[in-house]
Protein backbone atom coordinates (compact mmCIF):
# COMPACT_ATOMS: atom_id res chain seq x y z
CA UNK A 1 0.00 0.00 0.00
CA UNK A 2 2.42 2.58 1.00
CA UNK A 3 5.07 2.08 -1.84
CA UNK A 4 1.63 2.80 -4.07
CA UNK A 5 0.88 5.78 -2.17
CA UNK A 6 4.48 7.11 -2.39
CA UNK A 7 4.61 6.71 -6.07
CA UNK A 8 1.22 8.55 -6.63
CA UNK A 9 1.92 11.24 -4.58
CA UNK A 10 5.29 11.63 -5.39
CA UNK A 11 8.28 12.09 -2.69
CA UNK A 12 7.23 15.90 -2.03
CA UNK A 13 3.46 15.67 -1.43
CA UNK A 14 4.35 11.98 0.76
CA UNK A 15 6.68 14.05 2.95
CA UNK A 16 3.94 16.62 3.78
CA UNK A 17 1.78 14.28 4.52
CA UNK A 18 4.20 12.64 7.22
CA UNK A 19 4.71 15.98 8.32
CA UNK A 20 0.56 16.20 8.99
CA UNK A 21 0.96 13.58 10.90
CA UNK A 22 3.96 14.20 12.88
CA UNK A 23 2.31 17.23 13.18
CA UNK A 24 -1.26 16.02 14.78
CA UNK A 25 0.76 13.26 16.99
CA UNK A 26 3.67 11.52 18.45
CA UNK A 27 5.62 8.95 16.08
CA UNK A 28 5.03 6.87 18.68
CA UNK A 29 1.70 5.75 19.10
CA UNK A 30 -0.24 7.16 16.35
CA UNK A 31 -4.23 7.41 16.31
CA UNK A 32 -4.77 5.58 13.31
CA UNK A 33 -3.49 2.69 10.91
CA UNK A 34 -2.99 4.65 8.02
CA UNK A 35 -0.57 6.83 10.65
CA UNK A 36 1.36 3.88 11.99
CA UNK A 37 2.27 2.81 8.41
CA UNK A 38 3.25 5.47 7.29
CA UNK A 39 5.86 6.28 10.29
CA UNK A 40 6.65 2.54 10.42
CA UNK A 41 7.47 2.93 6.61
CA UNK A 42 9.62 5.56 7.62
CA UNK A 43 11.83 4.77 10.00
CA UNK A 44 12.35 1.51 7.81
CA UNK A 45 13.47 3.46 5.12
CA UNK A 46 16.81 5.81 5.93
CA UNK A 47 16.73 7.68 2.35
CA UNK A 48 13.57 9.10 3.30
CA UNK A 49 14.41 9.94 6.60
CA UNK A 50 17.43 11.69 5.38
CA UNK A 51 15.09 13.58 2.69
CA UNK A 52 12.71 14.62 4.81
CA UNK A 53 15.23 16.67 7.25
CA UNK A 54 17.03 18.01 3.98
CA UNK A 55 13.42 19.13 2.93
CA UNK A 56 11.43 20.36 5.62
CA UNK A 57 11.50 22.37 8.91
CA UNK A 58 11.40 19.44 10.99
CA UNK A 59 14.64 19.67 12.53
CA UNK A 60 14.43 23.64 13.10
CA UNK A 61 10.78 23.26 14.32
CA UNK A 62 10.61 19.80 16.18
CA UNK A 63 14.31 18.70 16.90
CA UNK A 64 12.40 16.05 19.50
CA UNK A 65 10.65 14.43 16.72
CA UNK A 66 13.56 13.69 14.50
CA UNK A 67 15.65 12.72 17.09
CA UNK A 68 12.89 10.12 18.18
CA UNK A 69 12.90 9.21 14.39
CA UNK A 70 16.60 8.58 13.92
CA UNK A 71 16.31 6.38 17.24
CA UNK A 72 13.49 4.18 16.15
CA UNK A 73 14.67 3.71 12.74
CA UNK A 74 18.15 2.54 14.54
CA UNK A 75 16.43 0.42 16.80
CA UNK A 76 14.48 -1.40 13.81
CA UNK A 77 17.42 -1.51 11.77
CA UNK A 78 17.17 -4.94 9.81
CA UNK A 79 21.43 -4.91 9.19
CA UNK A 80 24.37 -3.58 10.56
CA UNK A 81 24.55 -1.49 7.31
CA UNK A 82 21.51 -0.03 8.13
CA UNK A 83 22.27 0.88 11.22
CA UNK A 84 25.36 2.28 10.15
CA UNK A 85 23.47 4.30 7.20
CA UNK A 86 21.16 5.65 10.42
CA UNK A 87 24.38 6.78 11.90
CA UNK A 88 25.82 8.53 9.23
CA UNK A 89 22.58 10.70 8.69
CA UNK A 90 22.21 11.83 12.64
CA UNK A 91 25.92 12.65 12.30
CA UNK A 92 25.66 14.56 9.53
CA UNK A 93 22.48 16.86 10.80
CA UNK A 94 23.66 17.25 14.01
CA UNK A 95 21.57 15.10 16.13
CA UNK A 96 21.89 14.13 19.35
CA UNK A 97 20.70 10.64 19.30
CA UNK A 98 21.13 7.88 21.96
CA UNK A 99 21.54 5.01 19.91
CA UNK A 100 21.27 1.61 22.23
CA UNK A 101 23.88 -0.59 21.53
CA UNK A 102 22.58 -4.21 19.83
CA UNK A 103 23.31 -6.60 22.18
CA UNK A 104 26.17 -9.38 21.01
CA UNK A 105 26.09 -12.80 21.58
CA UNK A 106 29.41 -14.93 22.01
CA UNK A 107 29.28 -17.94 20.10
CA UNK A 108 31.83 -19.75 23.04
CA UNK A 109 28.22 -20.19 24.96
CA UNK A 110 26.82 -22.36 22.27
CA UNK A 111 28.19 -25.91 21.33
CA UNK A 112 28.89 -26.24 17.45
CA UNK A 113 25.67 -27.38 16.73
CA UNK A 114 23.55 -24.85 18.17
CA UNK A 115 26.12 -22.09 16.66
CA UNK A 116 25.25 -23.52 13.57
CA UNK A 117 21.70 -23.43 14.09
CA UNK A 118 21.82 -19.60 16.02
CA UNK A 119 23.91 -18.18 12.67
CA UNK A 120 21.47 -19.40 10.17
CA UNK A 121 18.30 -17.88 12.61
CA UNK A 122 19.88 -14.75 12.78
CA UNK A 123 19.94 -14.61 8.89
CA UNK A 124 17.12 -16.10 8.26
CA UNK A 125 15.50 -12.97 10.63
CA UNK A 126 17.38 -10.38 8.59
CA UNK A 127 15.79 -11.97 5.87
CA UNK A 128 12.32 -11.86 6.87
CA UNK A 129 12.78 -8.34 8.29
CA UNK A 130 13.95 -7.27 5.06
CA UNK A 131 10.94 -8.24 3.05
CA UNK A 132 11.18 -11.93 2.82
CA UNK A 133 11.50 -11.76 -1.01
CA UNK A 134 13.86 -11.93 -3.85
CA UNK A 135 13.48 -12.40 -7.76
CA UNK A 136 9.60 -11.09 -6.89
CA UNK A 137 9.09 -14.64 -5.30
CA UNK A 138 8.37 -14.71 -1.56
CA UNK A 139 10.19 -16.53 0.51
CA UNK A 140 9.39 -19.16 3.09
CA UNK A 141 11.76 -18.03 5.70
CA UNK A 142 9.57 -20.14 9.33
CA UNK A 143 12.37 -21.79 10.72
CA UNK A 144 11.86 -25.02 12.46
CA UNK A 145 14.56 -26.73 15.37
CA UNK A 146 14.45 -30.04 15.38
CA UNK A 147 16.89 -31.82 18.13
CA UNK A 148 16.25 -33.92 21.09
CA UNK A 149 15.65 -33.07 24.72
CA UNK A 150 17.86 -31.00 25.96
CA UNK A 151 20.16 -29.13 23.41
CA UNK A 152 18.97 -25.95 23.73
CA UNK A 153 15.95 -25.18 21.10
CA UNK A 154 15.00 -22.60 23.81
CA UNK A 155 18.15 -21.06 24.70
CA UNK A 156 19.20 -20.05 21.12
CA UNK A 157 16.09 -18.60 20.33
CA UNK A 158 16.10 -16.58 23.47
CA UNK A 159 19.80 -15.78 22.34
CA UNK A 160 18.60 -14.69 19.11
CA UNK A 161 15.27 -12.47 20.73
CA UNK A 162 18.20 -11.06 23.18
CA UNK A 163 20.36 -9.73 19.79
CA UNK A 164 17.71 -8.75 18.08
CA UNK A 165 16.72 -6.69 21.07
CA UNK A 166 13.25 -7.79 20.33
CA UNK A 167 10.56 -9.07 22.53
CA UNK A 168 10.39 -12.87 22.84
CA UNK A 169 6.52 -14.87 23.00
CA UNK A 170 6.56 -18.29 23.50
CA UNK A 171 3.79 -20.57 22.88
CA UNK A 172 3.89 -24.38 23.70
CA UNK A 173 1.19 -27.24 22.36
CA UNK A 174 0.81 -28.46 25.82
CA UNK A 175 -0.57 -25.29 27.05
CA UNK A 176 -2.68 -24.01 24.43
CA UNK A 177 -5.92 -23.40 25.10
CA UNK A 178 -9.13 -23.01 22.88
CA UNK A 179 -11.23 -20.06 22.34
CA UNK A 180 -13.72 -20.30 24.88
CA UNK A 181 -11.57 -21.07 28.19
CA UNK A 182 -12.80 -19.10 30.97
CA UNK A 183 -10.71 -19.08 34.04
CA UNK A 184 -7.12 -17.86 31.82
CA UNK A 185 -6.52 -15.98 28.51
CA UNK A 186 -6.69 -17.80 25.36
CA UNK A 187 -3.58 -18.20 23.68
CA UNK A 188 -5.12 -16.05 21.02
CA UNK A 189 -5.90 -13.51 23.28
CA UNK A 190 -2.47 -13.72 24.56
CA UNK A 191 -0.82 -13.17 20.48
CA UNK A 192 -3.34 -10.39 20.62
CA UNK A 193 -1.93 -8.29 23.72
CA UNK A 194 1.65 -8.97 22.55
CA UNK A 195 1.14 -8.00 19.03
CA UNK A 196 -0.75 -4.97 20.57
CA UNK A 197 2.45 -4.01 22.74
CA UNK A 198 5.49 -4.51 20.17
CA UNK A 199 5.82 -3.20 17.09
CA UNK A 200 8.18 -6.08 15.98
CA UNK A 201 8.66 -9.59 18.09
CA UNK A 202 9.36 -13.15 18.03
CA UNK A 203 6.99 -15.73 18.59
CA UNK A 204 8.06 -18.87 19.76
CA UNK A 205 6.09 -22.28 18.86
CA UNK A 206 7.61 -25.14 20.87
CA UNK A 207 6.40 -28.51 21.63
CA UNK A 208 4.94 -29.26 17.71
CA UNK A 209 6.01 -32.73 18.24
CA UNK A 210 3.08 -33.38 20.58
CA UNK A 211 -0.10 -32.40 18.14
CA UNK A 212 -2.32 -34.91 18.07
CA UNK A 213 -5.10 -35.12 15.29
CA UNK A 214 -7.57 -36.66 17.50
CA UNK A 215 -11.62 -36.83 16.16
CA UNK A 216 -12.64 -34.32 18.69
CA UNK A 217 -13.72 -30.95 18.70
CA UNK A 218 -10.99 -30.03 21.58
CA UNK A 219 -8.25 -30.93 19.28
CA UNK A 220 -9.46 -30.03 15.92
CA UNK A 221 -9.71 -26.15 17.44
CA UNK A 222 -6.28 -26.52 18.81
CA UNK A 223 -4.93 -27.89 15.35
CA UNK A 224 -7.06 -25.29 13.88
CA UNK A 225 -5.46 -22.49 15.72
CA UNK A 226 -2.27 -23.26 15.65
CA UNK A 227 -1.86 -23.66 12.04
CA UNK A 228 -3.61 -20.44 11.37
CA UNK A 229 -1.41 -18.57 13.46
CA UNK A 230 1.91 -20.31 11.51
CA UNK A 231 0.32 -19.51 8.24
CA UNK A 232 -0.32 -16.01 9.59
CA UNK A 233 -4.06 -16.02 8.79
CA UNK A 234 -5.82 -15.62 11.94
CA UNK A 235 -9.48 -15.91 11.82
CA UNK A 236 -10.53 -14.30 15.44
CA UNK A 237 -13.30 -11.90 16.29
CA UNK A 238 -10.87 -10.83 19.83
CA UNK A 239 -11.78 -10.55 23.08
CA UNK A 240 -15.20 -8.92 24.61
CA UNK A 241 -13.63 -5.21 24.41
CA UNK A 242 -10.51 -5.74 22.39
CA UNK A 243 -11.54 -6.72 18.52
CA UNK A 244 -8.75 -8.23 15.98
CA UNK A 245 -7.88 -5.42 14.31
CA UNK A 246 -6.32 -5.25 10.87
CA UNK A 247 -3.50 -3.69 12.57
CA UNK A 248 -3.05 -6.84 15.00
CA UNK A 249 -3.10 -8.92 11.44
CA UNK A 250 -0.56 -7.02 9.66
CA UNK A 251 1.78 -6.91 12.55
CA UNK A 252 1.41 -10.81 12.75
CA UNK A 253 2.03 -10.74 9.17
CA UNK A 254 5.29 -8.47 8.27
CA UNK A 255 6.54 -8.25 11.79
CA UNK A 256 7.01 -10.76 13.56
CA UNK A 257 9.15 -13.66 12.69
CA UNK A 258 7.84 -16.78 13.58
CA UNK A 259 10.03 -19.82 15.09
CA UNK A 260 8.96 -23.39 15.51
CA UNK A 261 10.52 -26.28 17.70
CA UNK A 262 9.87 -29.66 18.20
CA UNK A 263 11.70 -33.24 19.84
CA UNK A 264 10.30 -36.20 18.28
CA UNK A 265 11.41 -38.93 20.48
CA UNK A 266 10.65 -41.12 18.15
CA UNK A 267 14.29 -39.71 15.68
CA UNK A 268 16.88 -40.33 18.55
CA UNK A 269 15.90 -43.84 19.58
CA UNK A 270 18.82 -46.25 20.06
CA UNK A 271 16.90 -48.05 17.00
CA UNK A 272 15.83 -45.23 15.12
CA UNK A 273 18.66 -43.09 15.27
CA UNK A 274 21.13 -45.16 13.46
CA UNK A 275 18.56 -46.28 10.61
CA UNK A 276 18.04 -42.68 9.64
CA UNK A 277 21.93 -41.41 9.50
CA UNK A 278 21.70 -39.65 12.72
CA UNK A 279 24.40 -40.41 15.19
CA UNK A 280 25.30 -37.46 17.42
CA UNK A 281 27.88 -34.70 17.25
CA UNK A 282 30.42 -37.49 16.84
CA UNK A 283 29.39 -39.05 14.30
CA UNK A 284 31.78 -37.11 11.65
CA UNK A 285 30.24 -36.05 8.29
CA UNK A 286 26.70 -35.94 8.86
CA UNK A 287 24.49 -36.25 5.85
CA UNK A 288 21.35 -33.51 6.95
CA UNK A 289 19.59 -33.38 3.67
CA UNK A 290 19.70 -37.55 3.82
CA UNK A 291 18.45 -37.13 7.62
CA UNK A 292 15.52 -34.72 6.29
CA UNK A 293 14.39 -37.42 3.05
CA UNK A 294 13.83 -40.32 5.55
CA UNK A 295 12.10 -38.26 8.06
CA UNK A 296 9.96 -37.60 5.59
CA UNK A 297 9.69 -40.69 4.05
CA UNK A 298 9.17 -42.46 7.77
CA UNK A 299 5.65 -39.59 8.17
CA UNK A 300 7.93 -39.07 11.73
CA UNK A 301 7.16 -35.05 11.50
CA UNK A 302 3.24 -34.58 9.95
CA UNK A 303 3.37 -32.99 6.39
CA UNK A 304 0.77 -30.76 7.40
CA UNK A 305 3.15 -29.25 9.65
CA UNK A 306 6.70 -29.76 7.91
CA UNK A 307 5.05 -27.93 5.09
CA UNK A 308 4.49 -24.65 6.69
CA UNK A 309 7.70 -24.26 7.41
CA UNK A 310 10.98 -23.81 5.16
CA UNK A 311 12.92 -26.94 4.25
CA UNK A 312 16.09 -26.86 5.84
CA UNK A 313 15.08 -27.64 8.95
CA UNK A 314 17.66 -26.64 11.98
CA UNK A 315 19.15 -29.86 13.16
CA UNK A 316 20.49 -29.31 16.69
CA UNK A 317 22.47 -32.54 17.23
CA UNK A 318 22.86 -34.53 20.74
CA UNK A 319 25.95 -33.25 22.61
CA UNK A 320 28.78 -35.30 22.21
CA UNK A 321 32.51 -35.31 24.28
CA UNK A 322 34.14 -32.17 22.50
CA UNK A 323 31.08 -30.39 23.75
CA UNK A 324 30.88 -31.15 27.11
CA UNK A 325 35.22 -30.54 27.12
CA UNK A 326 34.17 -27.30 25.59
CA UNK A 327 31.41 -26.53 28.01
CA UNK A 328 33.91 -27.17 31.05
CA UNK A 329 36.51 -24.68 29.56
CA UNK A 330 34.33 -22.05 28.52
CA UNK A 331 32.41 -22.20 32.13
CA UNK A 332 36.04 -22.34 33.82
CA UNK A 333 35.32 -25.18 36.07
CA UNK A 334 36.93 -27.85 37.73
CA UNK A 335 37.60 -30.87 35.05
CA UNK A 336 36.79 -33.49 37.26
CA UNK A 337 32.85 -32.17 37.81
CA UNK A 338 31.78 -33.32 34.65
CA UNK A 339 32.94 -36.29 32.79
CA UNK A 340 32.85 -35.82 29.20
CA UNK A 341 32.72 -39.46 28.07
CA UNK A 342 29.74 -40.58 30.49
CA UNK A 343 27.89 -36.92 29.52
CA UNK A 344 27.98 -38.29 25.59
CA UNK A 345 26.56 -41.76 26.41
CA UNK A 346 24.12 -40.16 28.84
CA UNK A 347 21.79 -38.56 25.99
CA UNK A 348 20.81 -36.08 28.86
CA UNK A 349 22.77 -33.16 26.92
CA UNK A 350 22.39 -29.88 29.02
CA UNK A 351 20.28 -31.77 32.06
CA UNK A 352 24.29 -33.94 32.84
CA UNK A 353 25.49 -30.58 33.06
CA UNK A 354 22.69 -29.04 35.13
CA UNK A 355 23.30 -32.73 37.25
CA UNK A 356 26.74 -32.66 37.29
CA UNK A 357 27.16 -29.04 38.50
CA UNK A 358 24.49 -29.69 41.26
CA UNK A 359 25.66 -32.31 42.80
CA UNK A 360 28.95 -30.86 42.89
CA UNK A 361 27.45 -27.64 44.74
CA UNK A 362 25.56 -30.04 47.15
CA UNK A 363 28.56 -31.66 47.64
CA UNK A 364 30.37 -28.79 48.46
CA UNK A 365 27.64 -27.74 51.20
CA UNK A 366 27.58 -31.41 53.16
CA UNK A 367 31.54 -31.01 53.29
CA UNK A 368 32.13 -27.37 54.02
CA UNK A 369 35.91 -26.52 54.86
CA UNK A 370 37.40 -27.18 58.35
CA UNK A 371 38.42 -22.90 58.50
CA UNK A 372 34.85 -22.73 57.90
CA UNK A 373 33.71 -24.96 60.75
Amino acid sequence: MLPELRDALGDDEFLKLVKTIINSDSPERPHVPLHDAIIDSLIHDPAMLDLLFSTTELLREKPQIAVALMEKAFEHASSVAVRRQVKGIALRFRLACTFKKKTTVSLKQFTASQARAFERLRQMAELYFSGASHCGVKLRVNPLLVGPSGVGKTHIVNALAESLDLPLLRLTVSDWLVTGCKSEPTTLQTLQSFLAENRRGVVFIDELDKIQAHDNAWSQNVLTELFAVIDRQVNYQGAKGSPWTADHTARLKKKIFLIGAGTWHRLWTQTTAPSLGFGGSEAGNFDEEGFRKKVRRAGVIPDELINRFNDDWLLLQGYGITDYEAIVRNLGIDPTTIDPIEGAASGLNFRYVERALTNAALKRIATPDVAQV
